[in-house]
């Protein structure tokens, strides 16, 4: 019976080194695999990312464009309306260049000073004013 003690030992052991060595097999087998799992799911993020990130950028620079159009636009929009005022205000200036002296605007040189107001000297009395009897032509 001592054999058999010994086969049943040696064959415990070999038990135990067996199941060892399959769980270490089977422990790398799972790793590998959830390695390789892993590296397929992070290819596909990575590529999904990539995907992502082109669209993105497409949707930017379209915007940028339509933004870019629009800008333009009304750049245009203000330069024609400034170019009206500018004509208006050349206008206005020749009309006032050419009408000053018969329009009626006076400039600061004919405006009347102290000195050209009339005295008290100057103004007529009663008896210098014309009376009705005085003008030609009714009696």
């Amino acid at each position: 019976m001592k054999g058999s003690n010994n086969l049943k030992e040696l064959k415990k052991k070999l038990l135990k080194k067996a199941r060892k060595e399959a769980t270490e097999q089977y422990v790398d087998y799972k790793k590998e695999k959830t390695k390789n799992s892993m590296q397929e799911k992070i290819g596909e993020l990575s590529d999904n990312l990539d995907d992502s990130t082109d669209q993105f950028a497409d949707k930017v620079h379209s915007k940028a464009e339509d933004i870019q159009e629009k800008v333009q636009d009304s750049l245009l929009k203000v330069r024609d309306r400034l170019k009206k005022v500018k004509e208006a205000g050349e206008n206005f200036q020749e009309k006032i260049g050419k009408g000053s002296r018969s329009s009626g605007i006076k400039t600061y040189s004919d405006v009347k000073r102290a000195d050209d107001l009339n005295g008290m000297n100057s103004v007529k009395r009663s008896d210098q004013i014309p009376n009705v009897s005085d003008i030609k032509g009714v009696k």
